[in-house]
């Protein structure tokens, strides 16, 4: 699990570097991450941070389309870090649950 961890982490690392506009939904991307760095304990199930990853999400799509190209790029890079903060999420919850530890 901790292997896959790092692989996706690099991932969302190297996305980050890629970004070269900032719109405000970076900050909330931010601040997930920041979140997710503060709840990450050895027997959280995360599942309160998945939801708020979901929530975010139908966030940002409910919002108006970009208004340029460089907005909608970095637009685009936000969305696939929060396809891969899920996929870090979910690797961390099935480990969990399949070792029997309590749920957060």
């Amino acid at each position: 699990m901790r292997e896959q961890q790092g692989v996706v982490l690099r991932e969302i690392y190297d996305n980050i570097k890629r970004i070269q506009y900032l719109p405000e939904q970076a900050e909330q991307v931010a601040m997930l991450l920041g979140e997710i760095g503060e709840d990450f304990r050895r027997d959280n199930t995360v599942e309160g941070l998945l939801e708020k990853r979901e929530n975010l999400l139908a966030q940002m799509k409910s919002q108006p389309l970009p208004d340029s190209r460089e907005e909608f790029e970095a637009r685009a890079i936000l969305f696939y870090i929060l396809m891969q903060i899920k996929r870090f999420l979910e690797l961390k919850r099935e480990f969990v649950l399949s070792h029997g530890q309590r749920q957060d």
